[in-house]
């Protein structure tokens, strides 16, 4: 007797749904035709993924985007000289892109306890 074995899922199907979900980078203008742009999810191991969006919600803006933006992007930033409100808006539009992952990685947190 042999059991039959039925797939429920192929690897193709995962990373097809799992393209949909990640929103991809997060790109900001800046003045003078500059831009600053945030990790995609999709280019990221999902620990490290884990641990932007946690930096990114809970960590004070400065140190979220010292962490997160290459040197380069970070030195733009600063020598766009933004003012605290302008930092609040940009991490509030950061955070809206990435809620989406946010909010699945906080379903399946609750869904374990």
């Amino acid at each position: 007797m042999t059991d039959k074995v039925t797939i429920n899922s192929s690897w193709a199907e995962i990373d097809k749904d799992a393209k949909q979900l990640a929103p991809g980078p997060f790109i900001q203008g800046l003045p003078g035709n500059k831009r600053i742009t945030f990790p995609d999810p999709l280019e990221m191991d999902w620990v490290e993924v884990e641990g932007f969006l946690s930096d990114v919600i809970n960590r004070p803006n400065s140190e979220s985007f010292k962490k997160w933006l290459s040197e380069a992007d970070y030195q733009k930033l600063a020598d766009a000289k933004p003012s605290l409100a302008q930092i609040m808006v940009i991490a509030k539009k950061v955070q809206a892109h990435y809620g989406a992952v946010a909010d699945l990685l906080g379903e399946e947190n609750a869904s374990r306890a």
